[in-house]
């Protein structure tokens, strides 16, 4: 029986049967799978369809929309807000009904007796909008293996019973025979019977540039993917010749359907989420901890055990920061807007941040850091290098002989060779509005690309009267044309080959016999150019008597006349040199990844700066699929450029390097570079040259295929890194002060420093206007000069201590200004019962106003003890109700100026930082003061956010004047206290408690 290799799947009753098939004869496959030349019979269809099932790829967890949805509502942060808006609306409806049912309560409204309701749904939008936002990205995210799919879905001809026959691809067989031409796309994994010059495209699967010539010799048993040159695989295409395959592996066994299976990998948490949902378990706490706090405080002050229930959840409430998923959410977008006109397309918007934080770039070769067009950079003939500019199949490009410009058609050599390889040719190039298609090889119409520069053109072409093709075994091929009656013989291959052929060369004008020194010199000059990584061919032409023998192929190729050698390369992208440095000062390593052979990738990655040292390491496919884990671990970090990879290869390599805690970016655009796309922190689809699987299970998609595009959009995944670490800052840093302020006056006064209204605003306004503006600040071009953040590093984490402090002065600032008021007129108000003459005269007359009034109603008699009382009250709550203004104007303005110093860390002073170039944020400022001026100038809203309901008090300039004091006061100490951080004795305190950074 054969050897086969077993591979246990995750079910254990499972296994899958690794069968080499290319090691096999033709004879032995047929025995293996119980077919015939005939093909099968339809019975044996039917029952291995029952076996084997259609050949369909699968997906084991199939993406449920009910499942995605609930999903979107599973971030601890999330939670939070959807358990806040729940109890304020139980809240909100609670004091609304109890307004309604209130006969003292002329027209109850929700604004002012169901505010909660208010702040419940500014909540329940922010979620709802996150929600959608994020469906959205897993919808398109789990399309990918849909499209993967596609590659199946066609008709195939196959030979069962005898005779040719159309099916569906999807109900291939193992042991089915299948027929093949140009442009067919392979339906299944096969093992060739018949090949005529065959040649695939296996770019999809193997990333390999060059179409394949296949074979039908056998190979052995442990060589690679790209080694079977008797085997075809699903997904890759026909492009040159015929072939008749059976069919061994279908569905999820062929090399598609394992590519399919990586696809399948759960996808992470990008580092913003891991933080924000740190950052939700710590608000967590907090907000308990305040809830307890609150509940025994009024508890021991003899409150209803109720009733101090709801202010500790009123107080927690208004600790969660709403605007944070919307800061965050809006940041992300803008972040995306930038992006896509930078030709970034970015299909998941944490993916944005997640730039910023990328340490290594796996990039694809071709297309990306190459231009994926083969261009032929010079021509050597015995006369010497001849070099052709211009790039890719543009005809721009001169020719040049020892830096002089020629014409190609003076150099009688050159001529003949360009005449040459312009004949000997099957492709073309189709030009069309800037579009431009190859038609055939891409080495071939690279060589047409040179004609046309040339000057030749289609309608100049000689009838062609024979050709002789290319096989992998000839290595050259030959056309015989017509020209003005004398039949010529052009031919190219491979050069040891074609000098085979040859008994002569143009040397000096003329014809002259080959020797062993011209053949040395010959060889000389190809060893040279491939050392170049060059992809050389040799070029050479005889005349052919008339009445030649079209199936003696030696006569016809014998005696030929070397003309020269041609160098193609598909050429490196010009900018991507300096992308390459960028990111190496950024403290970002690239790598290459790529199907293609060693040489070729080693000459571009030291062309355009991947390879800088002795020290960077190269590694081929066959070495790398036999190195322990623990040895890859080790060198990994040396290795600079991986050729001949396998799709299985480029997964491992980023799965282990994320193993090591780095971020990484993966790009590609075949459907082999799919699961390490998906697999990655980043992964990055070509727009160009990207196949639609590539695509959908990218987070990004390069429209240019640029490899500088990638450097770009991670410059603006830092920058929008940066402004949220200022708005996270800022909201930390200004969210808690009202909770303690009032927390610290209840507890001692029994009265509380802001309302409730006043409260919601405060949160609004901060939480939206200012926060969101700092989304805009400008891109800070020393960014790229400084290395990512850790892996391991949490953001949040850092600025805790910043935050904390920040905190204690807004708490400070909101505490000392209500209390320079209270106190002011506390020891009058809470002294004897009448003792309130010395009260402000204002808040004194309203009082008595207030009374009289009342005592004209007929409820007291005038001066009577009910009549002292009601005004001792009266007296009392406008006091209250000025101290609560005041500390609402002075909290707000400490919270506007402050968000100034939020937006700097701690390694830049606010003057060096530039307040005021962002535009958006003193807009943000202007406009929330406005709003403020308005909340407590005009009486219908001062009515509403303050304690004032019967009359309107006009802030003094004494008030300003002591709010003003407070709030620049504070802030000044706060960026006092930004120096101290950066002095290196607080530094050196800090690191021996493990924060790194505090901003």
């Amino acid at each position: 029986m054969s050897k086969k290799k077993k591979k246990k799947t995750e079910t254990p009753e499972e296994e899958i049967i690794l069968t080499p098939w290319h090691s096999y004869d033709s004879k032995k496959i047929f025995d293996e799978l119980g077919s015939e030349e005939k093909g099968l019979w339809e019975h044996d269809v039917v029952s291995r369809l029952e076996k084997y099932g259609h050949n369909k790829l699968t997906i084991t967890e199939k993406f449920k929309v009910l499942k995605m949805i609930a999903e979107q509502f599973t971030d601890f942060l999330v939670l939070l807000l959807i358990a806040a808006g729940i109890i304020s609306i139980g809240f909100g409806l609670n004091h609304y009904i109890h307004a309604i049912n209130d006969p003292d309560i002329l027209k109850p409204t929700l604004l002012e007796h169901g505010e909660e309701i208010i702040d419940a749904i500014a909540i329940f939008a922010i979620v709802i909008i996150n929600a959608v936002i994020g469906f959205v990205q897993d919808y398109r995210s789990n399309q990918a293996l849909e499209k993967l799919k596609e590659y199946f879905e066609q008709d195939v001809v196959v030979i069962r019973e005898g005779k040719e026959q159309i099916v569906h691809s999807s109900d291939l067989v193992p042991g089915d025979i299948v027929n093949l031409e140009v442009g067919d796309k392979i339906p299944a994994d096969c093992r060739l019977l018949k090949a005529n010059n065959f040649k695939i495209d296996e770019a999809p699967l193997t990333g390999e540039s060059n179409p394949i010539t296949k074979n039908l010799e056998i190979v052995e048993e442990d060589s690679r993917l790209h080694e079977r040159k008797n085997m075809i695989y699903s997904g890759t295409t026909c492009v040159y010749g015929r072939g008749q395959a059976i069919v061994v592996e279908t569905g999820m066994r062929t090399e598609m359907g394992k590519i399919a299976e990586l696809t399948q990998v759960k996808e992470e948490l990008t580092p913003l989420q891991q933080a924000l949902d740190k950052l939700g378990k710590v608000l967590g706490i907090i907000i308990l901890v305040i809830c307890a706090v609150v509940m025994i405080v009024n508890a021991s002050l003899g409150e209803p055990l109720l009733e101090s229930f709801e202010v500790a959840i009123s107080l927690a409430i208004s600790a969660v920061p709403e605007g944070l998923p919307a800061a965050i959410v809006i940041t992300l977008a803008i972040g995306v807007s930038k992006m896509a006109k930078k030709n970034t397309i970015v299909s998941r918007l944490p993916a944005v941040e997640t730039l910023g934080s990328v340490d290594y770039i796996c990039s694809d070769k071709t297309g990306t850091l190459t231009r994926n067009e083969m261009t032929v950079k010079e021509v050597w003939t015995m006369q010497g290098k001849t070099e052709i500019g211009g790039s890719g199949y543009l005809l721009d490009g001169d020719f040049t002989q020892d830096g002089n410009v020629i014409d190609p058609k003076s150099d009688n050599i050159l001529n003949q060779l360009i005449e040459t390889v312009y004949h000997c040719n099957n492709s073309g190039v189709l030009r069309n509005e800037g579009k431009i298609d190859i038609k055939g090889d891409p080495t071939e119409a690279a060589l047409v690309v040179i004609g046309e520069k040339a000057g030749y053109t289609p309608d100049m072409i000689k009838e062609r009267d024979h050709e002789i093709f290319f096989d992998s075994d000839r290595k050259r091929m030959t056309t015989i044309h017509v020209d003005n009656g004398k039949l010529f013989a052009y031919m190219k291959g491979s050069p040891p080959v074609v000098l085979t052929r040859c008994n002569s060369a143009m040397s000096n004008g003329k014809v002259e016999k080959m020797t062993k020194k011209l053949e040395q010199e010959i060889m000389d000059a190809n060893l040279e150019m491939s050392t170049r990584a060059l992809r050389v061919l040799a070029v050479a032409y005889r005349e052919v008597p008339k009445g030649y023998d079209k199936e003696n192929v030696d006569e016809i190729e014998d005696d030929m006349v070397f003309i020269g050698l041609t160098g193609m390369i598909d050429p490196a992208r010009p900018e991507v040199k300096d992308a390459i440095e960028e990111c190496r000062m950024a403290g970002i390593t690239t790598v290459m990844i790529t199907g293609d052979q060693q040489p070729t990738a080693m000459a571009v990655a030291k062309e355009i700066g991947i390879i800088t040292s002795e020290d960077d390491l190269v590694v081929n496919g066959d070495e790398f699929s036999l190195m322990p884990d623990d040895e890859l671990k080790e060198i990994i970090e040396k290795i600079k450029v991986y050729s001949r990879m396998s799709p299985k290869d480029k997964y491992r390599v980023v799965e282990t390097l994320q193993e090591l805690d780095h971020r990484v970016a993966c790009t590609g655009d075949g459907v082999n570079d799919a699961p390490a796309i998906k697999k990655s922190d980043i992964g990055v689809a070509m727009g160009i040259t990207g196949t639609d699987v590539t695509k959908e299970v990218a987070d990004m998609v390069i429209t240019d295929d640029a490899f500088n595009t990638i450097v770009s959009a991670v410059e603006e995944g830092r920058n929008i890194f940066e402004n949220m670490k200022k708005f996270i800052r800022y909201l930390l840093s200004c969210n808690f002060d009202e909770i303690f302020a009032v927390l610290i006056v209840f507890s001692i006064w029994q009265e509380i420093p802001f309302l409730p209204l006043q409260i919601l605003f405060l949160n609004l306004l901060t939480d939206a206007l200012p926060a969101l503006a700092l989304s805009f600040d400008p891109y800070d071009p020393e960014l790229m000069k400084r290395p990512p953040r850790g892996k391991q590093s949490s953001f949040v984490k850092d600025m805790y201590v910043f935050a904390s402090i920040a905190g204690i002065v807004a708490l400070a600032c909101s505490l000392g200004i209500f209390l320079w008021a209270f106190l002011h007129y506390a020891p009058n108000v809470y002294g004897s019962e009448h003792d309130i003459g010395a009260i402000g005269k204002t808040f004194y007359d309203w009082a008595v106003l207030d009374a009289n009034n009342l005592a004209q109603t007929g409820e007291f008699t005038m001066f009577s003890t009910e009549y002292w009382t009601f005004l001792h009250d009266q007296v009392r709550h406008y006091v209250v109700s000025y101290s609560q203004m005041l500390a609402f104007i002075a909290t707000l303005s400490f919270e506007l100026w402050f968000v100034f110093i939020a937006r700097n860390d701690n390694q830049t002073s606010l003057i060096k930082s530039r307040p005021f170039k962002n535009k958006y944020l003193i807009g943000a400022v202007l406009l929330s003061w406005f709003l403020l001026v308005g909340a407590v100038y005009l009486p219908s809203t001062q009515a509403i956010f303050t304690g004032f309901k019967l009359h309107t008090y006009k802030i003094t300039l004494t008030d300003w004047g002591a709010i003003m004091a407070f709030t620049l006061g504070f802030c000044l100490f706060a960026e006092l206290m930004r120096y101290v951080f950066r002095t290196r004795a607080f530094k050196s305190l800090v690191s021996r408690f493990g924060a790194a950074d505090l901003a």
